[in-house]
C-alpha cells in the first residue's frame, strides 16, 4: 500500500453495520477530504442501493451502538470476512480504501470502480485502483 500522512479516516458503514472502507483526512486539507468523504458516501450508497454512513459525527460509544443494531440484521449466512483492500489512490497517495468480503467481490470491486471516479472527479487529476490480499 501507498503511505500516506493522513491525520485520521473517516469509516464508511452501510445499512447492515459492514464497514465498506475509509476516506482518509490529509492534514491542511481538512475541508477538501470531507467534501470528497461525503462523495464517496453517496457513490457507495447508490452502488448498494441503502443507507451508509460515514459515522464520524458521533461519539464512539453511540456508533458502536448503531452499528451493532444495523449488524443483528443482517440476514442469515451473511459473511463478514474482510479478505482484500482496493486502495484508491494518485501516483503519491492513497485517498479511499474499499474493504473485499468474500463471497461479495463483485460487489466491492463496483463500489471501488465509482468511488475511482467519484475520487478522479473531484481531485481533477487520475486516480486508479490498486489490489491489495490480505
Amino acid at each position: 500500500m501507498l503511505p500516506t500522512n493522513a491525520s485520521r479516516v473517516l469509516p464508511i458503514f452501510d445499512d447492515f453495520g459492514l464497514f465498506r472502507g475509509t476516506v482518509n483526512i490529509i492534514p491542511g486539507r481538512e475541508f477538501e477530504s470531507t467534501q470528497l468523504a461525503n462523495r464517496v458516501v453517496v457513490a457507495v450508497a447508490y452502488v448498494l442501493g441503502e443507507r451508509v454512513e460515514d459515522w464520524t459525527q458521533a461519539d464512539p460509544e453511540r456508533a458502536c451502538v448503531e452499528i451493532a443494531r444495523r449488524a443483528a440484521r443482517r440476514a442469515p449466512g451473511l459473511k463478514d470476512q474482510i479478505i482484500g483492500v482496493l486502495e484508491i489512490a494518485d501516483q503519491h497517495e492513497p485517498f479511499v480504501l474499499v474493504a473485499v468480503y468474500r463471497g461479495r467481490e463483485k460487489e466491492c470491486q463496483a463500489i471501488a470502480t465509482l468511488a475511482n471516479a467519484t475520487v478522479s472527479r473531484f481531485l481533477h487529476r487520475m486516480t486508479h485502483v490498486l489490489a491489495y490480499e490480505l
